[in-house]
């Protein structure tokens, strides 16, 4: 539905679903009282994401989740030095979770805060999101993931806007038809 829908608790989609947005007039954001509070932007902690997807255990999610059409703000005000995730797929195959998923993420906008930061230092001065991280821990299997026609504005302070985690297998993951203005690596 067209609007802004603030969210104060992240949303777990651990079942089939699509999520559709009327367009750019459909909004995301975290509400006033759901602040930033991770203090690096790799950070793991579920509740620093809006949408979590999965889970690092088994669950519902037979043949994946398409999220479409819809625009994801960020919160101003933010502490500095604060992160958190806009979505974190945490699908993990090598879990238990169904090797058939897919999930597509098609016609998104993340916009930053306007008093984020995306600076080129080494020091974390945040605040910033990270649009899409994917992975959970160690030795995870990611896969089977198509992110497309999607723009990026201000989000990703140093890891890119698509974050892998660290010491995980990823395969069959395509992002093409992107565009990251003011955002960095």
């Amino acid at each position: 539905k067209e609007g802004i829908h603030e969210v104060s608790e992240y949303i777990q989609l651990d079942f089939d679903v699509k999520i559709h947005g009327a367009g750019p007039q459909t909004v995301i954001k975290r509400s006033e009282d759901r602040s930033l509070e991770s203090t690096i932007v790799n950070e793991q902690d579920k509740d620093q994401s809006i949408f979590l997807i999965g889970k690092d255990d088994p669950t519902d999610i037979v043949y994946g989740i398409s999220i479409e059409n819809i625009t994801f703000v960020g919160l101003e005000g933010q502490a500095a030095g604060t992160y958190g995730s806009m979505l974190n797929i945490r699908h993990n195959v090598n879990n238990g979770n169904s090797n058939t998923a897919f999930f597509k993420m098609d016609n998104l906008r993340f916009i930053g805060a306007s008093d984020y930061v995306s600076s080129a230092s080494n020091t974390a001065s945040g605040p910033n999101e990270m649009p899409i991280h994917i992975g959970y821990d160690e030795l995870g299997l990611y896969q089977n993931i198509t992110i497309s026609n999607c723009y990026f504005n201000k989000v990703g302070y140093q890891k890119g806007v698509v974050y892998l985690n660290t010491n995980n297998t990823y395969r069959n993951i395509s992002i093409s038809n992107c565009t990251s203005t003011h955002s960095i690596d």
